[in-house]
């Protein structure tokens, strides 16, 4: 065999080798496209839960309460905004769960230290409508109220509603599915039942800060017709609720800002 020949065979053993080499490369490479195209597909898909539960475990209340001593907070954990009212010698108490699902939590308490989950207003997913809304929107700041044998939640539903009313007879529920207020703008209405039978409703309102007392009919409080209350009393600063102490009627209110004021308004 001469030397030309030779070198033809070692150039073909070479680009064998080569080519082999590169068939290595390429499976490796392109395994890892298709896995990484199966994951981009993945990850264009809908996640979902069937269930999701966190529990807090702190050691602080694990330590021993001398008698009579309780631990501040009351109700530790997710429960901003509180909202509370008395029905006979129980006490009932609801909070924020923005889109958060079951939502408006009720808790039970005969002595506003010792609270007990019994139920939620939102427990039922034709309530209210969160798709799409960020964790931050929803269900702001609930409201309730007793009265004549019927429990009343005022709330604002944050770009996804606005203010409606839930009512029930027994607090642990059913709730009713919600009555919009669309004659109440602004936002944290809350109801007030007074002793000469009239009903007032508390809301906040456009411009910023703004609150307005509001009698409204008791169709209103109790179907949510469409009707627009008379405003009684309008003031600066977001107010929460309002009460009756020795005759008058008594609202607290908090200007908006880092450094806020709060006032306290008087009124018969």
């Amino acid at each position: 065999m001469n030397s030309k020949a030779t070198t033809k065979i070692a150039a073909n053993e070479a680009g064998r080798r080569e080519a082999g080499m590169g068939n290595a490369v390429r499976r490796p490479l392109a395994a890892l496209l298709l896995a990484a195209f199966a994951l981009a597909a993945q990850a264009q898909e809908a996640v979902r839960f069937d269930w999701f539960e966190y529990v807090g475990r702190d050691a602080a209340f694990d330590a021993a309460l001398p008698p009579g001593g309780y631990r501040n907070p009351v109700l530790a954990g997710f429960h901003s905004d509180p909202a509370i009212t008395r029905a006979g010698d129980k006490f009932y108490l609801v909070v924020s769960t923005f889109t958060f699902f079951p939502g408006i939590p009720v808790f039970e308490s005969a002595d506003l230290v010792h609270w007990k989950q019994i139920g939620n207003v939102i427990e039922r997913p034709s309530q209210l409508d969160f798709d799409g809304l960020s964790v931050s929107r929803g269900v702001f700041a609930p409201s309730i109220a007793f009265h004549d044998g019927t429990f009343y939640v005022l709330n604002t539903a944050v770009d996804s509603g606005g203010n409606y009313l839930a009512t029930a007879t027994n607090p642990a529920g059913p709730w009713s599915d919600p009555i919009w207020l669309k004659s109440i703008d602004g936002i944290d209405p809350s109801l007030f039942f007074d002793d000469d039978g009239k009903v007032y409703l508390l809301d906040n309102g456009l411009p910023r800060g703004h609150s307005a007392l509001r009698r409204v009919p008791r169709d209103l409080a109790l179907a949510g017709t469409r009707a627009t209350p008379q405003r009684q009393r309008e003031g600066q600063g977001r107010a929460r609720s309002v009460s009756q102490y020795g005759g008058f009627l008594i609202s607290a209110q908090i200007a908006p800002g880092l450094h806020a004021d709060a006032t306290i308004s008087c009124g018969t």
